[in-house]
């Protein structure tokens, strides 16, 4: 029997990523000056998602009304 719930395993998980990213954000505005090292690195699996996943839905060649509904 499961645990957790597929609603708290998502529910942590975009927790969990939202403190990384707030976190990584305010090391590399405060303390870096905006050039941290390896942020490129920490952000990765968010840019690949952006390319591969996001992207292709919401490029030219999708009809205006299926990008509205997807929103």
């Amino acid at each position: 029997m499961n645990k957790f719930s597929t609603m708290a395993v998502a529910s942590i998980s975009e927790l969990v990523g939202l403190l990384v990213g707030l976190v990584a954000f305010f090391i590399n505005w405060n303390v870096y000056g905006g050039g941290m090292p390896a942020y490129k690195a920490l952000l990765l699996p968010g840019n690949i998602s952006l390319i591969y996943i996001w992207h292709p839905i919401f490029t030219e060649e999708i009809d205006f009304w299926p990008k509205l509904a997807l929103q």
